[in-house]
């Protein structure tokens, strides 16, 4: 069988990204590689965050350009923000890469893949999935069960433009994950042995049902003793109430210092005002 390997750069949502990748290859037919020399496949997963992340992917690739000389048949392929952002430009940058993938593309990999080992030339595609959004959930090994924690994506990309982001150019707009989808996906996490559930997405408490309405709560066992978390942004606590009563026993939310200087700069919505109004609001 087909051997992958997956590197990883970035966040939370990246890191969930990356295991929807290992899920994806894993049921198209591929192992994990014992180490990554000996892989097939090559999966780098990037950010576009930090101001150096095309250095370490430049780096990265540039370690395998004698791997690709000895085996031209290992297939690179480069997914995620720097893969979105910048797209089939970075063909011409690095002559390594052979694919290159959007976070809304996970899914057409071994497709791509395929097509590259029949003698395709380099292909790309960075597609946001704005009119009919896909949320590949969490498929635990039947053998290994889940994690003890393990992200949830409740909604993916973003409406804001802070000056100094680029996430609404690299996720797309802000898409809702129906949330008996959420309820279920958390449903088999738990019992497959997660025991703390964080919900994801860029601007998590922008949440809106697409369903309209959560349905009533159902058990969840009580060995799922840990909250969903919920993000920093004080915009709204929709997504925090409506789960709270469904995932027990208590939920957490990260928070941020920033002065207000610096939260006028950058266009920033926030104010020490607005986030006591929405904690009481929760």
């Amino acid at each position: 069988m087909p051997s992958y390997t997956v590197k990883t750069f970035g966040c939370q949502m990246n890191v969930h990204d990356s295991e929807r990748i290992d899920e994806t290859l894993r049921a198209a037919g591929y192992t994990a590689a014992a180490l990554p020399e000996k892989a097939d496949l090559i999966v780098i997963n990037t950010c576009s965050v930090r101001e150096k992340a095309e250095h370490k992917l430049r780096s990265l690739v540039g370690t395998l350009a004698d791997l690709k000389i000895a085996r031209p048949d290992v297939v690179i392929a480069v997914a995620g923000c720097m893969a979105q952002q910048e797209g089939d430009r970075l063909f011409s940058r690095m002559k390594q890469i052979d694919v290159v993938l959007g976070p809304d593309n996970i899914a057409e990999l071994p497709r791509l893949v395929e097509a590259i080992q029949g003698g395709a030339p380099p292909m790309a595609r960075t597609v946001f999935d704005i009119d009919e959004p896909v949320f590949l959930r969490a498929r635990p090994d039947p053998h290994r069960g889940a994690a003890p924690t393990a992200f949830v994506t409740v909604m993916k990309g973003c409406d804001e433009r802070c000056s100094f982001c680029i996430v609404p150019h690299t996720r797309g707009p802000e898409r809702y994950r129906p949330s008996s989808e959420i309820v279920d996906e958390i449903l088999s996490l738990v019992l497959a042995g997660a025991r703390e559930i964080t919900l994801l997405g860029q601007t998590v408490n922008s949440y809106r049902d697409p369903e309209r309405a959560l349905e009533p709560a159902r058990a969840i066992p009580t060995r799922a003793s840990s909250p969903p978390s919920c993000g920093a942004s004080p915009k709204r606590c929709r997504i925090f109430r409506a789960f709270a009563t469904r995932v027990p026993t208590r939920g957490t939310s990260p928070l941020r210092s920033s002065p207000p200087t610096a939260i006028s700069t950058s266009s920033r919505a926030m104010s020490t005002s607005r986030f006591n109004r929405a904690v009481t609001a929760c």
